[in-house]
């Protein structure tokens, strides 16, 4: 019981430990990065593992514009309380209203009020359309 407890406190306080100062990525954004790697190498070179990888990110990724892209994460950026793990977050996973994001990502709701998350999550699916 306990142990599970401290499972629903995880996921309430975002704990990331020693990467809570690195950057976090999209699945778009590894896309990106990953296609810019294997345009400037030679292909016998990446391996089996960087070919799965960015079949996983290009199957997964929300956008493959780079302009939406940046759109995107400067949509969830104006909002300086949302930590860059949970825009990633947000950016992956796409909840379609703030219900839906509370329960993908707990931390958010006593960061964001949800008429706020509304809008944002509005504003992220206009922009990840193209």
């Amino acid at each position: 019981m306990h142990r599970v407890q401290e499972e629903e406190d995880a996921g309430v306080n975002l704990q990331l430990g020693s990467f809570s100062e690195e950057q976090t990525l999209s699945i778009s954004d590894l896309r990106f990065l990953l296609e810019h790697k294997r345009a400037d190498s030679d292909p016998n070179t990446l391996g089996d593992i960087f070919d799965k990888t960015y079949q996983y990110a290009d199957k997964f990724c929300r956008s493959k514009n780079q302009a939406a892209i940046d759109e995107a994460r400067a949509v969830v950026d104006k909002y300086s309380s949302i930590h860059p793990f949970e825009g990633a977050l947000l950016r992956n996973l796409q909840p379609e209203n703030y219900e839906e994001a509370y329960v993908l990502i707990p931390s958010l709701e006593a960061k964001i009020p949800m008429e706020h998350l509304d809008e944002l999550l509005d504003d992220l699916s206009k922009v990840q359309q193209f």
